[in-house]
């Protein structure tokens, strides 16, 4: 196994993902738009929502890698984006491209959403979507119950 490290910054943990074998798991806070660091870093991929079983409770971190993400057949996709409409804004605009989603996190003036299906980055649906800077951060099996 990968050694583990406890780090201070978010940043540290997005540099600690970029090693060899790296890893990292953060967290959704209030105000902290880390995930929208990796509009910036194509090669580090959201590839795990946690907890997995939804009776653990809903969506509180997400595991970080440079990995490629692929198509599971039960999957969310993590879409950032800098439009300043409301969520519900952007939900409904989405929706009328066929794109069902639901708001995950907001701060900093990013949104984070999670798209119900598997979403290639340049899937012309979400080129058409709300803000100037936007994109795939990641994509992760939805969670299941046992």
């Amino acid at each position: 196994a990968p050694p583990m490290a406890v780090v201070a910054a978010e940043k540290d943990a997005l540099a600690a993902a970029k090693t060899p074998w790296g890893v990292a798991v953060l967290g959704l806070q209030p105000g902290s738009a880390w995930w929208g660091r990796l509009l910036a870093e194509p090669t580090l991929n959201i590839f795990a929502a946690l907890p997995c079983l939804t009776r653990w409770g809903p969506q509180a971190a997400f595991a970080v890698a440079e990995v490629e993400v692929e198509p599971t057949g039960g999957d969310q996709t993590f879409w950032v984006t800098d439009s300043a409409k409301s969520a519900s804004a952007i939900v409904e605009a989405l929706g009328a491209d066929g794109v069902a989603a639901e708001p995950v996190a907001e701060a900093g003036g990013l949104k984070l959403f999670s798209l119900s299906g598997f979403y290639q980055r340049d899937d012309e649906r979400l080129a058409r979507a709300p803000g100037q800077l936007s994109g795939v951060v990641g994509a992760a099996p939805v969670p299941f119950d046992v």
